[in-house]
């Protein structure tokens, strides 16, 4: 997978190993970006930008390798 695709909640619950609430937590707190809006009902994340902030903000979420 590309990491300039974009990317569901679902996919990155499975990816970070989280729940989708939880990957929602973390957008509130700041641990990881606001995913992008790209029409009614379809909300993704730039995976890019999700490794690139777990691994910025030293959080305790690891990115996969």
């Amino acid at each position: 997978m590309s990491k300039k695709e974009y990317v569901t909640v679902k996919f990155l619950s499975e990816y970070l190993s989280l729940s989708e609430p939880s990957i929602w937590n973390a957008v509130r707190n700041g641990s990881l970006p606001a995913p992008y809006r790209l029409g009614k009902g379809s909300t993704r994340w730039r995976l890019s930008e999700v490794d690139q902030q777990i691994s910025s903000n030293n959080s305790k979420m690891r990115a996969p390798k």
